[in-house]
């Protein structure tokens, strides 16, 4: 997507002795970086003082035999393999208003990863894996808004990556379980963050990045997946510090062998729906051919109907408590000390569903109010009336308390922790009168304003999405104030300054106080600027902690 401006070639050898990226001038009109990984040589792409590594491959093409197996090793090349686009997005009914929008094609062929890295490394850099949101059903590491340019511009080295998505990533059947005796099913999606997470640990050494200085972090779902990584005893060692940005908490995933109730109802084992998934495909569970044919099921059957807004409650995919990957649901592993005593940081927006109709917002808030039982009157000292309360009880149990909760039992393990809360709305659309939406804060923290889908009012958003279902995207160009550039500045320096060290201090922006449970402290990114201090919504989300059973706070 970047245009040469000067021409480089790297020498492999010096590559892996020096274990950075050295750019040197090459054949006039290309712009060339190669470096040495563990499956063959790359050649990347030079742009001033940044070389970017596009598609490649970190596990094999889960096809055929491979569909519904943990990743496997990516076979090894000759030569010299190009690394200038991006790889095949994983299979997915992508959501026509994405903040996020990817234009890649789509193929089951998609474990791919991106590196964007400084030209001319001085040291080892630390690094920042970033694991993308989407449900667990749409995205991928390809959206212009995740180009890693301006976090290499300023020294770090930043990877995106694929997974597999749907039912092709969390998927469970009485036959896969018995093909492979003693091997993990189900959670492949989580399995090829892992597999990644490993390319990344093995290779970046190579790009100039430090092996032993990797942040993973991620957004919505890839901020749920950070929480699993952060469990997985699969996962221990392949990263020093980790991030969630409004990733909820608080989860009860099913189970791989029996239902669990989550809060909105009971959900079949993993194992039973993925039955009833097979059965619905005409695949009998004891017929001796039933893992065959569903390898064979057309990779559209396999997608069905499932997408971000819609699906089907008896076979949806999520991920499983398989004892494996997912050893536990997060909040009770974060209660007892399960995860990995890392560097934390987590926050949220401060209005993660405000755009959202009060007809559809009220709708979804109903669910969460039977958690109160005799609790629910006492609601109303902290919340008001109409839209407005359902927005922010929604936006607190879901996501506000759940990642406060978290913190504060991932500082009992005695590693520093980082709360914040993103309240910042870009200058052109103050009037609407919403606050910080869900994954607003993306391109503010990628430094990639400029890559952002506009700013859209809802009859735009519409028109927009009618033309993309042509081929059509949209001209316009966001428009950003000096003030937005401002505030991602600030974001970026904190992230970057978090993974240097693991604390997001020292980029110039008022002191951002760790996290403790008795001072409940919080850094806010708002209109006005950063601000550090005690958290003035605390009374709401302690009413919200104390009304869940003793054992659960």
């Amino acid at each position: 997507m970047h245009s040469p401006r000067f021409l480089a070639i790297a020498v492999a050898a010096l590559v892996s002795l020096a274990g950075q990226v050295r750019a040197e001038p090459a054949v006039p009109g290309a712009a060339i970086a190669t470096v040495s990984t563990g499956a063959g040589m790359l050649r990347g792409v030079v742009e001033g003082a940044v070389v970017s590594f596009k598609g490649i491959p970190y596990a094999a093409p889960p096809l055929g035999k491979l569909r519904w197996r943990p990743p496997q090793a990516a076979a090894s090349w000759s030569g010299v393999r190009a690394a200038a686009g991006y790889g095949d997005d994983c299979m997915q009914h992508r959501f026509p208003f994405d903040s996020t929008p990817s234009y890649q094609s789509m193929s089951e062929d998609c474990l791919y990863l991106n590196v964007w890295a400084p030209a001319h490394a001085a040291a080892p850099a630390a690094v920042l894996v970033w694991i993308h949101g989407g449900g667990l059903v749409i995205g991928s590491g390809a959206p212009p808004v995740f180009d890693g340019t301006a976090f290499a511009r300023k020294g770090v080295v930043l990877v995106t990556l694929n997974y597999r998505l749907g039912r092709f990533g969390f998927f469970a059947h009485p036959a896969l379980a018995a093909e492979h005796p003693g091997e993990p099913i189900g959670n492949y999606g989580l399995m090829d963050q892992i597999a990644a997470l490993q390319w990344v640990h093995d290779n970046i050494a190579a790009f100039g990045g430090d092996p032993a200085n990797i942040t993973i972090f991620g957004q919505s779902s890839g901020a749920v997946s950070v929480a699993h990584l952060m469990v997985a005893p699969r996962a221990r060692g392949l990263f020093a510090k980790a991030i969630m940005q409004s990733g909820g908490g608080r989860e009860h995933w099913a189970r791989l062998h029996r239902a669990v109730d989550d809060g909105f109802g009971a959900h079949a084992s993993a194992l039973d729906a993925g039955a009833v998934f097979a059965k619905a495909a005409g695949v009998k569970a004891t017929d001796p051919q039933a893992l065959d044919q569903l390898r064979a099921l057309p990779a559209a059957t396999v997608l069905g109907s499932v997408s971000f807004i819609s699906g089907d409650k008896e076979t949806d995919p999520a991920p499983m408590i398989d004892g494996s990957i997912a050893a536990a649901d997060t909040d009770d592993a974060f209660r007892t000390g399960q995860e990995a005593a890392v560097p934390f940081m987590i926050g949220t927006t401060d209005d993660e569903l405000g755009s959202m109709p009060g007809m559809i917002l009220r709708k979804i808030t109903a669910r969460i109010l039977p958690r109160f039982g005799a609790r629910t009157a006492g609601l109303d000292a902290y919340y008001g009336a109409g839209k407005s309360r359902a927005e922010d009880l929604f936006d607190d149990a879901a996501f506000v308390e759940p990642a406060r909760f978290l913190a504060r039992w991932h500082a009992a393990t005695g590693a520093p922790v980082w709360l914040y809360r993103f309240g910042y709305v870009a200058t052109s659309v103050r009037d609407g009168g919403n606050g910080a939406g869900h994954a607003s804060e993306l391109p503010y923290v990628f430094g990639t304003l400029d890559q952002a889908p506009p700013l859209f009012s809802s009859t735009r958003l519409i028109v927009n999405w009618l033309l993309s279902l042509v081929g059509i995207h949209s001209l316009e160009r966001r428009v950003s104030s000096a003030d937005d550039y401002k505030t991602s500045a600030a974001m970026q320096d904190a992230w970057i300054a978090f993974a240097r060290s693991g604390n997001p201090n020292g980029s110039g922006a008022p002191a951002w106080p760790r996290y403790s449970a008795d001072a409940d402290a919080l850094m806010t990114f708002s209109n006005g600027g950063a601000v550090a201090g005690p958290d003035p919504i605390k009374a709401r989300l302690d009413y919200i902690n104390q009304s869940y059973p003793v054992g659960d706070r």
